[in-house]
């Protein structure tokens, strides 16, 4: 009886602990960091996660940034754990606006479950997944074909 009421506690304390899985059409957690950089109001919001020492990080992050910036309905938002003084060099010499970049995200990392950099979400103005993984793989011409998809399917 005991190790029956022990399974019991531990099966509801983890499944109480679990972190919300993002799925593609579900609504991602919301963040408050998008109403304080005014990103809401875009259609679309690109989301990277990325680190200064990671070199896809490197050679990724500048082509998405540049892509989204020829995009009308996207904005661009990244996310690192590292502090600023860390990162903003990287960023400058990326050529990324740092303005774009929230530092120390160690949070909306966990709640978004990202594990590692880099990693991308595309959501839409409800917060719903539009798209997710490696931002290695996106072009300009991908991100339009996701996001012109997405708005048909509406």
């Amino acid at each position: 009886m005991k190790s029956f009421i022990a399974i019991l506690l531990f099966a509801c304390a983890t499944s109480l602990c679990s972190a919300q899985s993002l799925a593609i059409a579900e609504r991602a957690p919301k963040l408050k960091i998008l109403k304080t950089l005014n990103i809401g109001k875009q259609e679309f919001i690109y989301m990277g996660f990325i680190h200064s020492s990671s070199q896809p990080c490197a050679s990724s992050t500048p082509q998405i940034v540049q892509a989204i910036s020829k995009i009308e309905n996207i904005s661009p938002i990244l996310f690192t754990r590292e502090g600023s003084e860390q990162c903003e060099k990287w960023l400058k010499e990326l050529s990324v606006n740092k303005a774009q970049t929230h530092f120390l995200a160690h949070s909306i990392f966990k709640k978004y479950e990202v594990e590692y950099a880099p990693f991308g979400i595309i959501l839409d103005h409800k917060r719903r997944v539009v798209w997710l993984g490696n931002p290695q793989i996106l072009t300009k011409a991908k991100i339009e074909k996701i996001i012109n998809k997405w708005s048909l399917q509406k």
